[in-house]
């Protein structure tokens, strides 16, 4: 009985030493003795230009009874609407098929067939452009000519105002940043009590053009070239800078 019972007395005892293991385990923190200290932030370089081109997406939407018709009859007033873009002096470089879709329409009033699925009634083609507008001021002539050689086929989906080459104004936007970014880090460093140091990482985030919305303004009368504002765009710069703390 005795030896019984001290095995079992060690048995418990092996037991409690695993469970204190097991304990133990679940929870261990770890500190890196190398971590660096710093003062990281972000500064935001912006700088206001007027766009020098237009980013116009214009197409044409032609539906017929049937994907023969409307593909032939969709052609035509893209092949159209591309002699007036040829016309206005767009270069053919600065167009481009954006989209291009044929789908059927089916009658909500029309008798299901066999299959209990609505009846198809046509089908509608749809060819989309992505033209450039290198010289704004021609902007009137180029949409008017496009409407006008279209037709009642003719959609214009959408009209920006950017920049053609941002990189010449991003060493401004670049230099504002940094400085952004600095006097930052000097109030940090100011509130928090410490000097700051010397910049020991800087990265850049990629430069971005805001396009501005369209302004539209309506003429007097209803005769006349449709004219359009440009307004002025942004040109923003992001970098991201650790600073030393001394």
């Amino acid at each position: 009985m005795r030896r019984s019972g001290a095995w079992i007395a060690i048995a418990m005892l092996g037991l409690g030493a695993l469970a204190l293991a097991a304990c133990s385990s679940e929870t261990r923190v770890a500190v890196d003795q190398q971590q660096q200290t710093g003062i990281a932030v972000s500064g935001t370089g912006r700088v206001t230009v007027v766009p020098d081109i237009a980013l116009v997406n214009l197409g044409v939407e032609v539906t017929r009874s049937s994907v023969a018709d409307a593909r032939s009859a969709a052609a035509t007033a893209m092949d159209a609407v591309r002699a007036s873009l040829k016309r206005s002096g767009v270069d053919d470089k600065d167009v481009a098929t954006s989209y291009f879709s044929i789908q059927p329409q089916y009658g909500s009033s029309e008798p299901l067939d066999k299959s209990g699925t609505p009846r198809i009634t046509g089908y509608t083609v749809v060819n989309e452009l992505a033209v450039k507008v290198r010289r704004i001021d021609d902007l009137s002539k180029v949409v008017d000519s496009a409407v006008a050689a279209g037709g009642d086929a003719t959609r214009v989906q959408n009209i920006a105002f950017t920049v053609d080459q941002p990189a010449q104004f991003e060493a401004d936007a670049r230099q504002k940043a940094v400085d952004d970014a600095h006097a930052r880090a000097e109030q940090l460093a100011k509130l928090a009590g410490v000097n700051l140091g010397h910049a020991r990482a800087v990265s850049e985030s990629t430069a971005g053009v805001a396009a501005t919305d369209l302004k539209l303004a309506v003429p007097a009368t209803g005769a006349g070239s449709t004219p359009f504002s440009p307004g002025q765009t942004e040109v923003s710069l992001t970098v991201n800078v650790v600073y030393d703390i001394e």
